[in-house]
């Protein structure tokens, strides 16, 4: 397998399915991660490569929302999560994991989705 399809995200839950089972009895939760960042380049070049001016640019606002699913013994650590904050908005909470996995085709449809190999907690940055 070539390792060159591999996704690391700093995010927060935004969404999480109900714990289902596939056919085959593997456990499996659907996911809706939400990443926000601001970007710092040092300089952007304006111009031709033969006169160019570099100016500072501003910092770059960075939102995604993408779909993730998970699998097996991580799927039942997702679902374990949820109950960590149930009875309360995902968003709100605002608690932020680093993911790690690899992206495919969305079965049956058009897009991708992150199929999540790891989920590790990070500490507040409060």
């Amino acid at each position: 397998m070539n390792p060159s399809n591999q996704l690391l995200l700093k995010a927060s839950i935004a969404e999480l399915s109900t714990l289902r089972h596939t056919p085959a009895g593997i456990a499996a939760i659907n996911l809706v991660l939400e990443h926000r960042s601001e970007l710092h380049s040092e300089t952007a070049h304006l111009g031709s490569a033969t006169a160019r001016h570099s100016q500072p640019s501003p910092p770059r606002q960075v939102h995604l929302v993408m779909k993730a699913v998970a699998f097996g013994a991580l799927a039942e650590q997702a679902a374990v999560l949820s109950m960590a904050v149930q009875g309360s908005d995902l968003q709100s909470k605002a608690i932020s994991y680093q993911f790690s996995g690899f992206l495919a085709h969305v079965r049956g449809g058009k897009g991708v989705v992150f199929h999540l190999q790891t989920i590790d907690s990070l500490p507040d940055a409060a």
